[in-house]
């Protein structure tokens, strides 16, 4: 600038400097969304992409929870439970591990306005994970507040849980910070917005929007907002799972009889000289009921909601299958009624 004001005197203006490229980072409020959209060319998509987000809370670790006051928010330890309540088990039997609480009436919970009550303690106990990705053994309680609760040291030996790897997780304290989240975008809709804003740069909005804090030291999860998007839909594992089809959820991906026709001529030579075709006409039935219940299955996937994902993390010393996450679902009527009793848990492979 001091060059330019040199050559033509500070009456004229030196050229516009390019922008400085946009570096993905945590969107956490309606202000920061917007500099993504500006500076990735999708400002005229803002009504569209606006409607994809919902607010949420990281779960940020803030410390040891060995001397955590009884019913205050935590992850890990023994839980904080009404004196009358019996430790959860598993369909099998077995008990389940405890893996946190969460305190309504935290001040940042409230304001996400959820459905859940504004008081009350929240405990999540969880069983092993299947590797077939079904979901897992789970238990909710729901305490009121003013219950007259008691820190619970564990009933029995590791190896009469569920899941003795996470019977006894060390205890940690948590805080909560709000964020925009956004589900996983695919082809479908890079197409539809690119039509939108044509010099729009997709990979810089995608890789805004998908600006995740799993990277930081102190994240522990998320409560409410979208799922931190994992490979699969697992909301959709969930439905095929209850809907008596488990595994049927890879079969989405057709959305009409012409196209899985011809994915069953789709086939490659392995190197031991086998074919290998990855669609075969066994499938045709579970694909024509797809097709016939297609509306049925996207709203059934949809009302599924995010309640709460706990983090793989060293703190707690909590590994699931290679290191990922325990994520909570919810149906969407059950929590705007406030209501924990059908909650699923499931995680992915890796």
């Amino acid at each position: 600038m001091r060059f330019w004001r040199r050559l033509f005197g500070s009456g004229r203006s030196a050229p516009a400097e390019p922008p400085a490229p946009y570096a993905p980072r945590l969107l956490k409020n309606a202000q920061d969304l917007q500099v993504l959209l500006e500076q990735s060319g999708f400002a005229a998509a803002a009504d569209q992409i606006e409607r994809l987000a919902l607010p949420c809370l990281d779960i940020l670790h803030v410390g040891s929870g060995h001397e955590a006051p009884l019913g205050a928010s935590r992850l890990g330890g023994a839980p904080d439970l009404p004196t009358d309540v019996v430790w959860p088990t598993a369909p099998s039997g077995a008990l389940l591990s405890f893996y946190g609480q969460i305190d309504l009436a935290e001040p940042e919970l409230a304001a996400l306005d959820s459905g859940l009550p504004g008081e009350g303690l929240l405990s999540l106990f969880v069983g092993a994970f299947d590797a077939a990705l079904e979901p897992a053994p789970v238990a909710v309680i729901l305490s009121p507040a003013g219950s007259a609760l008691q820190r619970r040291p564990s009933p029995a030996p590791p190896e009469a849980f569920d899941d003795e790897h996470t019977a006894r997780l060390n205890p940690v304290m948590v805080s909560f910070e709000k964020r925009l989240s956004f589900p996983p975008l695919d082809h479908a809709a890079a197409d539809s917005l690119q039509a939108i804003c044509p010099e729009g740069d997709i990979d810089t909005l995608f890789d805004g929007l998908g600006a995740h804090p799993s990277t930081l030291g102190p994240w522990l999860g998320q409560w409410l907002g979208h799922a931190p998007s994992p490979l699969e839909d697992l909301r959709a594992t969930i439905y095929f799972h209850e809907a008596g089809r488990p595994g049927q959820e890879r079969l989405r991906i057709w959305t009409t009889w012409e196209g899985w026709e011809r994915a069953k001529t789709t086939s490659s030579r392995l190197r031991n000289g086998t074919i290998y075709r990855p669609w075969s006409a066994k499938d045709d039935d579970n694909v024509r009921w797809q097709l016939a219940h297609k509306a049925e299955i996207d709203a059934g996937v949809a009302r599924c909601r995010s309640l709460l994902t706990i983090q793989s993390n060293k703190p707690m010393d909590l590994w699931i299958n290679d290191a990922d996450p325990a994520y909570t679902f919810i149906q969407a009527d059950d929590l705007a009624r406030g209501d924990v009793s059908r909650v699923r848990v499931i995680a992915t492979q890796g």
